[in-house]
């Protein structure tokens, strides 16, 4: 007898636990649009192939010291990420939010939790023997492509001459 009225006690505890007007339910927003472009070499226009394209978020760096406080902002990569083709062009796959939201209903009213996710608009190229390039696509909003055209990398050996 005991044994069977252990499942219900659990169920029952459950139901009191969760009030009866919340109802999770999954949801999906766009994090980043398909971003298609080129990586050259700046001093000879040749492609760069193997580059890797990413996402990119900020890694805040702060040096404190007695006299000042000094926040620097470096770029660090974060997916999605792919490598450029031979030929230097790339094409780095839309990504998306999954969101678990908390809708209230009557007699709650409104919504709670994060209701967009975040979205992605700078990007990151890098590649053996140059200089890391950021570009940022501001532009993505309601859009499912971007071409950015063509970047240009700048080799390392240019930069100590």
């Amino acid at each position: 007898m005991k044994q069977n009225l252990l499942p219900i006690a659990l169920v029952s505890l459950l139901c009191l636990s969760l009030p009866s007007c919340i109802v999770l339910y999954p949801r999906f927003t766009p994090r980043s649009a398909e971003v298609l472009g080129r990586v050259i070499d700046s001093t000879t226009g040749a492609p760069v192939p193997k580059a890797t394209v990413s996402g990119a978020s900020y890694d805040w760096d702060q040096n404190i010291n007695p006299m000042a406080v000094r926040v620097e902002a470096k770029l660090k990569p974060i997916y999605p990420r792919t490598k450029t083709h031979a030929d230097g062009s790339f094409r780095l796959r839309a990504t998306y939010n999954f969101l678990l939201t908390k809708v209230f209903f009557a007699p709650c009213s409104g919504s709670i939790g994060d209701q967009t996710g975040t979205r992605i608009s700078k990007f990151l190229i890098q590649a053996s023997g140059y200089h890391p390039q950021s570009f940022a696509e501001t532009d993505l909003a309601g859009k499912e492509r971007s071409h950015i055209g063509t970047i240009k990398l700048i080799p390392l050996r240019s930069a100590q001459n």
